[in-house]
């Protein structure tokens, strides 16, 4: 293992401890540690690996598989337990379109799947860590409408510059 690993290696565990969430007691320490780090591990890698002058296309890859299977166990543990009001179902509806829309684009007019770390875009993942964190003093009606927002400005820009040929 060569130091200019470290930023794929933390990229990765985000990916495994993600896993972890989906076993661990939902509210206990060891779920909201594991919920943390994988939120931590997100916000450092990509500026640990820029640091160290180890940025790469795998590391880029590693660290959008980890964020996809970090949004998907988050989903599965927190959906069910949040009262999603029709509206809201909706607007998910329409990012998530928008985001197919998005990665279809990025094959047909770079030939390879994109998936763009914009600021708006990494805003959306602080907003949408924080979301679970928020909403014991925040009505989800309030904190979700702002992460929604958020995120549909985020991936119509995506969306933008995909089809520009713009990469941030």
């Amino acid at each position: 293992m060569t130091v200019k690993n470290i930023p794929n290696i933390i990229s990765a565990s985000r990916g495994l401890t993600a896993i972890a969430l989906l076993i661990a007691a939902y509210g206990s320490p060891i779920f909201w540690t594991i919920y943390i780090w994988c939120g931590v591990s997100d916000m450092i890698d990509g500026p640990i690996s820029r640091k160290m002058n180890a940025s790469s296309r795998k590391g880029a890859i590693i660290d959008s598989i980890a964020d996809l299977v970090f949004v998907i166990a988050a989903a599965v543990v927190f959906l069910p337990r949040l009262e999603i009001t029709a509206w809201m179902w909706i607007g998910i509806g329409v990012i998530a379109f928008t985001k197919a829309a998005n990665m279809l684009s990025g094959i047909i007019c770079r030939k390879k799947i994109v998936m763009l770390h914009t600021i708006a875009n990494k805003l959306t993942g602080l907003l949408l860590f924080l979301l679970p964190i928020t909403i014991s003093w925040i009505s989800l009606e309030i904190a979700g409408g702002i992460v929604m927002a958020v995120a549909f400005f985020a991936a119509v820009q995506e969306g933008h510059f995909i089809r520009t040929g713009r990469t941030e």
